[in-house]
């Protein structure tokens, strides 16, 4: 007889990566501003997910819905370019808000940053740049090695090389 299948709870803490799709109803309230409060208990939520080895990827909507308020485009039907013009400044604020909400949850051992995936080139120079910052603050350097090691390192080098 087979296992009954896991719950949804149990299914959730099993997986190794989490794929969380937020809708704009749940981030953006009706006025337009962004649900801080809601945003910093995802984060709570992710910190737990982390904490547990789970890999975590949050896709997010919300942009349009989040800047139309700032730009007076409420109560109609958005043009293309008044869409885009929306999105724009709303893709601002809503990373702004991911930023301050994640930072509570963030440590040194476990950084949180918030890179916009509109453009691979621009999100592949962002991670590029925090990798090389990460890697100047760790002030690394080659070990000092004793004139007995570097003849041991010599003749392991020489032996490798007879090895083909």
């Amino acid at each position: 007889m087979r296992d009954p299948p896991p719950t949804p709870a149990q299914a959730l803490v099993a997986a190794r990566r989490l794929v969380v799709k937020i809708g704009s109803a749940l981030l953006a309230a009706e006025d337009g501003e962004v649900r801080r409060p809601w945003l910093g208990g995802l984060a709570d939520d992710v910190a737990r997910f982390r904490s547990r080895g789970q890999e975590v990827i949050l896709v997010s909507s919300g942009a349009i819905a989040v800047g139309r308020r700032h730009l007076g485009l409420s109560g109609r039907r958005l043009r293309l370019e008044e869409k885009q013009a929306a999105a724009a400044t709303g893709q601002i604020r809503l990373a702004h808000a991911y930023q301050e909400a994640l930072a509570a949850t963030s440590t040194a051992q476990e950084p949180w940053y918030v890179i916009p995936a509109d453009h691979k080139w621009f999100a592949h120079v962002l991670i590029a740049e925090i990798i090389l910052e990460t890697l100047e603050d760790l002030d690394l350097a080659f070990p000092k090695l004793t004139s007995s090691q570097r003849r041991e390192l010599r003749g392991a080098r020489r032996r490798l090389i007879r090895e083909g």
